[in-house]
């Protein structure tokens, strides 16, 4: 996710760059890899070793996505905890509808260097209210809203939805309702559909 939205950054500033008045608007939708992930985390090497296939295939794969972060500007902690997502997604909702879009941006933006490159663990609110400050967010409103079910029913929806319009991973990247590319795409990927709307 975190190379996938690098990766659109940039594609967008390279279209900017020969249609500067081209205008863009993000919307963040949940999805989750692994509904079953506790809320209080796993070790995160242990549990994708078992479901990648192996110690070696993990290996093969961070190497990978570590050259391709380095390339674009992001340092991957391979270890640390990987916990449910389910808390961050709201949060990701609730930081729109209480800050809107630029607010909503900083907060995923410090979601995904507190996992991706810090390794910490998603489902702990604690973390969550850290990352929320980060986008400009109170904390301790943010916890005590995330220790609720407000705004659950909404992301379950969100990603029941995505699962019948045949969504089964991320980054998922649909653009003018129209155009749907699924993995980090190149940047030029991007410009070349940005340029057939």
């Amino acid at each position: 996710c975190f190379l996938g939205k690098r990766r659109l950054e940039q594609g967008i500033e390279q279209a900017h760059k020969s249609n500067p008045n081209l205008t863009f608007k993000i919307n963040w939708h949940p999805f989750q890899l692994d509904p079953t992930t506790p809320e209080a985390g796993v070790d995160r090497r242990t549990h994708l070793i078992a479901k990648l296939g192996g110690a070696a295939r993990l290996d093969q794969i961070h190497a990978h996505l570590g050259r391709l972060g380095k390339q674009a500007g992001i340092d991957f902690e391979f270890d640390g905890t990987i916990g449910n997502t389910l808390k961050a997604h709201r949060l990701i909702a609730y930081s729109l509808q209480q800050g809107g879009a630029a607010t909503q941006e900083k907060v995923v933006e410090a979601l995904f260097k507190t996992f991706h490159e810090h390794g910490k663990n998603l489902g702990d609110v604690e973390v969550l209210g850290d990352a929320a400050a980060v986008g400009g967010l109170d904390k301790a409103k943010v916890i005590e809203f995330l220790k609720t079910d407000d705004g659950l029913a909404e992301v379950k929806n969100e990603i029941k939805n995505a699962q019948r319009q045949n969504i089964h991973g991320v980054p998922n990247f649909i653009i003018n309702k129209k155009y749907q590319l699924s993995g980090a795409q190149e940047p030029e990927t991007f410009v070349e559909v940005f340029s057939q709307l």
